[in-house]
């Protein structure tokens, strides 16, 4: 027969043994939900070949033209986005950039360009810290509504490469 003592070292022991298999269990299955949510809740995105890839070289798409003011994006310095986009309705005031991480989950990146009084849309670029030497961001660009409705208008597809 088993010393109270021996029954009790047992017990915690094999209690131990249990929570460490429902721990790495449960972690396991957790790794398998996120890896799942994760893509659920991610758009689906356009192949990067079809989106106009921004740079100083100025990039065509819809009959609009969109450049910046470098070739280098680099994280925490402004860089100046200009989009010219006749085919917009005169009133349209401001675009609404949308960029997210292409390689990396860093949440969404929005930057309002306004109309200038050339007729072109600017505004200051400035992503944030990323802990890899590079990163692809990827998104649209987007008339925001005026009195003219421009829901016809199809938003443009845009790619940047940001590098330390």
């Amino acid at each position: 027969m088993l010393q109270p003592q021996s029954k009790s070292i047992l017990s915690l022991t094999l209690k131990t043994l249990v929570a460490f298999g429902i721990g790495f269990g449960s972690l396991q299955l957790l790794d398998a939900y996120k890896a799942t949510s994760i893509q659920s809740v991610l758009p689906s995105r356009i192949p990067l070949e079809e989106t106009c890839q921004l740079s100083q070289q100025a990039c065509e798409q819809q009959a609009a033209i969109i450049q910046l003011s470098t070739d280098i994006v680099h994280p925490l310095e402004a860089t100046t986005m200009t989009v010219d986009w006749p085919a917009l309705p005169q009133d349209t005031k401001q675009l609404i950039v949308s960029l997210e991480g292409n390689d990396m989950m860093m949440g969404v990146y929005k930057l309002l360009l306004t109309k200038q009084a050339s007729g072109q849309y600017s505004g200051e670029l400035m992503l944030p810290f990323c802990t890899t030497n590079a990163m692809t961001w990827q998104g649209s660009i987007k008339a925001l509504p005026s009195t003219n409705s421009n829901d016809s208008i199809q938003p443009l597809n845009i790619s940047l490469r940001m590098t330390q």
